[in-house]
């Protein structure tokens, strides 16, 4: 998953992002994650998990997606007060 913004600011980055799969078959899912139903991804810019890029004109970060089949991918980011955008991709028909 590929997530770009230009241009690019420090608040464009600061917030958590929030990435949740749901798993063609729940036992696909770690063994943690099963009971929840999804596969919980979250990261932040510049941690763990992941691969990033930020300059004055643009910022990207990749992030790995599960090497299972997924149906649904949810993904926002927010600041304390509410979402400062959201994604949504269906992939069951």
């Amino acid at each position: 998953m590929i997530y770009s913004k230009a241009p690019c600011g420090a608040g464009d980055v600061r917030d958590t992002f929030f990435l949740h799969v749901d798993p063609a078959d729940a036992s696909d899912l770690p063994e943690h994650r099963r009971r929840h139903g999804f596969d919980n991804l979250d990261f932040r810019f510049n941690g763990r998990g992941g691969r990033w890029l930020r300059s004055a004109e643009r910022c990207a970060a990749l992030r790995e997606l599960p090497d299972y089949d997924f149906v649904h991918i949810r993904t926002d980011q927010h600041d304390d007060a509410a979402p400062l955008w959201v994604g949504e991709f269906r992939l069951d028909g």
